[in-house]
């Protein structure tokens, strides 16, 4: 019978899907030597890709987001960075457009740090942090999964232990 894992036989379900051996030959299924294998091996290869994947888009996103939601203050001699907005205020907008200034420099016009809410819109200082702490998050999350699942596949690789072979000594 196939394997179709759209068709599970009645009251299987996924527990079915898991405990289902592969009756494909060694040499068509890339894992020459290992013998039958549980579609557990290929689950747990899968979901390492598929997170790397997700870590790969998320750090990019990451490293995109903190160029784009963070400044460094002074502007002149950069000691930090800190969380921006992502919409300024109506009056450090017209500012930066008509003055061309970074970030760093609208802040120093408004006063500093303690005048960040002239700047930004408090609102969308707390969407900068979400979109950060968010990104960080899936990003390190991802990470840990990928590991979690390639030492799970590694472990039952191993668990199905050497194969042996009779020399045939004619």
């Amino acid at each position: 019978m196939p394997f179709r894992p759209w068709a599970f036989p009645s009251g299987g379900g996924i527990k079915w899907v898991l405990q289902r051996k592969s009756h494909v030959p060694d040499s068509a299924n890339g894992l020459a030597g290992l013998g039958t294998f549980s579609f557990a091996l290929g689950e747990w290869l899968v979901l390492a890709g598929s997170l790397m994947l997700v870590a790969v888009i998320a750090g990019l996103s990451y490293w995109y987001s903190l160029d784009r939601l963070t400044f460094t203050y002074p502007p002149d001699n950069p000691t930090s960075r800190y969380i921006a907005g992502t919409q300024y205020t109506p009056e450090a907008s017209s500012l930066a457009d008509k003055e061309g200034l970074n970030a760093g420099q609208v802040m120093a016009k408004f006063g500093g740090l303690p005048n960040r809410h002239l700047v930004w819109l408090p609102s969308s200082v707390e969407r900068a942090t979400m979109i950060l702490v968010t990104n960080y998050l899936l990003f390190t999350l991802s990470i840990a999964g990928v590991v979690f699942s390639l030492v799970e596949l590694k472990t039952r690789i191993s668990d199905l232990g050497p194969k042996t072979r009779k020399l045939d000594r004619n």
